[in-house]
């Protein structure tokens, strides 16, 4: 697909897979298939909030008000805790990067979700982030250009 980063391939039977090219010349760290995970249990949440925003959406972040239009122009941003703060703090109480990389899943042909294979840790990380970060909506410029999340 166009102006995405993965291929697709098609085999000598005409099935056809898709595959990420990056993580194909690439090895992917635990860390970082951890945290994949991670974003994977929050996903339910991400989504049926993202189902409550009404267009246009407005909001004030750092004493500017912004009016996002569409979804296309938003981002979602955890707050109170980051995200990346979040899964560090559930990480260190869960056992370790090393420890959890082990019940990563394997990504099967057509898949490409990176998750726990074990549903009670997912279940626990989707747990712990809605007890300890609040969700709102951002525009995508607030959010990727403000590596300080501030409580509003």
């Amino acid at each position: 697909i166009w102006k995405k980063k993965c291929f697709h391939l098609v085999r000598k039977d005409f099935s056809t897979t898709d595959i990420s090219y990056l993580a194909s010349i690439t090895n992917i760290s635990p860390k970082a298939n951890v945290k994949r995970a991670c974003r994977f249990a929050e996903m339910p949440r991400i989504k049926a909030f993202i189902k409550t925003i009404v267009f246009p959406y407005t909001y004030t972040f750092n004493g500017k008000e912004t009016t996002i239009h569409n979804r296309s122009e938003m981002d979602i941003d955890h707050y109170d805790v980051d995200f990346d703060s979040l899964i560090n703090n559930w990480v260190n109480k869960n056992g370790g990067f090393a420890k959890l990389a082990k019940k990563i899943n394997n990504v099967e042909d057509m898949s490409y979700e990176t998750k726990f294979t074990d549903e009670s840790l997912t279940e626990s990380f989707a747990n712990y982030a809605k007890a300890n970060s609040k969700l709102r909506v951002l525009s995508k410029w607030d959010n990727r250009s403000t590596r300080k999340k501030h409580k509003e």
